[in-house]
C-alpha cells in the first residue's frame, strides 16, 4: 500500500486488503493495528518513513493477530514523486502456516540443505546450537559445521545476522518439519 505525508492509506492493492482485518485494519483512510501496543509501533513507524526530506528508512513491526502468527508490516520512505503524493510503501507479511514448498524456496534461495534450512529456522526461533543439536538428534559439532556452511552460503558472520537475514526474506519461522526422524518413526516416546 502507498501512503501519503498525512500518513493516509492512498492506494492498496488486493494482497493488502486480504491481510486487513484480523488485527489490522483502516481507520480515518490510516492504516492501524488492533492491539494498542503495536499500534503505537505502527503508527511511529508510518511517521518515521512518510517524513520527506528523510533517508529511505525500511524497518518493521510485528502485528499480533487472533491465530498466534503475526503481520509483520514493513515500510520504506520513497524519496522522490515516483509514486505521485505517495511518502512511504508499506508491505503486509502475514506470517502463515508453513507450506510444502518452504524448505525447497529456502534452499534454492540460499542453497541450503534441509539440514541446515532447519537449522535457521531454529536459530530464528531464538534456539541456541545446543538446544538445536539436542532436538535435531545430531552432536554440536554437527550443528556448527552446519552453520559454518549456512554462514558461507548467506554470506552473514553470526547467528543473529542469519536469524535476521531469514526472517526479513520470509524464512525464517517456516522451514518443514524438524524433528528428527528417530521422533516421527516412534523411537523416542
Amino acid at each position: 500500500m502507498l501512503v501519503d505525508r498525512f500518513e493516509r492509506v492512498i492506494c492498496m492493492n488486493a494482497a493488502a486488503r486480504t491481510a486487513l482485518g484480523d488485527g489490522l485494519l483502516i481507520s480515518q483512510s490510516r492504516l492501524r493495528a488492533a492491539a494498542r501496543a503495536a499500534d503505537a509501533r505502527l503508527q511511529a513507524l508510518i511517521r518515521q518513513v512518510t517524513a520527506r526530506g528523510t533517508d529511505q528508512v525500511l524497518d518493521a513491526v510485528a502485528v499480533p493477530r487472533a491465530d498466534g502468527r503475526p503481520i509483520i508490516v514493513q515500510a520504506t520512505s520513497l524519496p522522490d514523486k515516483s509514486f505521485g503524493d505517495a511518502n512511504a510503501l508499506v508491505t503486509l507479511n502475514p506470517l502463515e502456516k508453513p507450506s510444502d514448498l518452504a524448505v525447497q524456496r529456502l534452499a534454492q534461495a540460499f542453497g541450503l540443505t534441509t539440514a541446515e534450512c532447519n537449522l535457521a529456522r531454529r536459530l530464528a526461533r531464538g534456539e541456541g546450537l545446543p538446544e538445536a543439536a539436542r532436538l535435531s538428534g545430531v552432536s554440536l559439532n554437527t550443528v556448527r559445521t552446519h552453520m559454518k556452511s549456512i554462514f558461507a552460503k548467506t554470506d552473514t558472520h553470526s547467528q543473529s545476522e542469519v536469524a535476521s537475514l531469514l526472517s526479513r526474506a520470509g524464512y525464517g519461522l517456516w522451514c518443514g518439519d524438524a524433528e528428527p526422524a528417530r521422533r516421527r518413526s516412534g523411537a523416542e516416546r
